[in-house]
């Protein structure tokens, strides 16, 4: 490629000294640095905070709407044991996704979680299995659902029923191949 480049800048630079002009030399150059700057960028990922795509979940709702979540995410063992615990509030419109390696039963409590939370099932086919609504904080009660998930969407209690989100309903987990 810098081969072609280098082929490149000798044309120009020989119709430049025969045109013996100083400003069609600097466009020469410029438009080297130019090319030379995109070949460069080219396949780079950009660190840019406002370019960086954050995790988020989206629930289709009837009439082709939907909901979208800014989710945290939970994927390790540890990142799963301590959820949500000691959080005061949770922001408008976010919540944390749990990620399983495959669908089980999913049973969760509310130890040292400070806010009710709606738990959101979902299964592998990315479907909502079923919800548990304004599950009540600092409690040690299992909380599970009779059907098996690979995901759980904890949000503020009382999402659900803002929204009418239901069992069945379509869910869309963006950069789930990237996790």
């Amino acid at each position: 490629m810098i081969k072609v480049i280098l082929m490149f800048f000798n044309i120009l630079e020989q119709k430049v000294y025969k045109k013996n002009s100083i400003i069609h030399y600097k466009m020469v150059i410029l438009l080297l640095l130019t090319t030379l700057f995109e070949i460069n960028c080219q396949g780079k990922k950009s660190n840019h905070p406002s370019v960086k795509k954050e995790p988020s979940v989206i629930i289709i709702l009837p009439g082709e709407r939907f909901v979208r979540i800014k989710v945290e995410l939970a994927r390790t063992e540890s990142e799963r044991a301590k959820g949500l615990m000691f959080r005061e509030k949770l922001e408008k419109g976010s919540g944390m996704l749990f990620i399983f390696e495959k669908p089980e039963i999913q049973t969760f409590w509310m130890k040292n979680t400070y806010i009710p939370l709606d738990m959101i099932f979902i299964d592998s086919d990315l479907r909502i299995a079923g919800i548990i609504e304004n599950a009540e904080p600092l409690t040690l009660t299992p909380r599970k659902i009779s059907k098996k998930s690979q995901y759980v969407l904890e949000v503020e209690g009382g999402f659900c029923q803002k929204y009418n989100i239901e069992s069945g309903m379509k869910v869309i987990i963006e950069g789930l191949n990237e996790l």
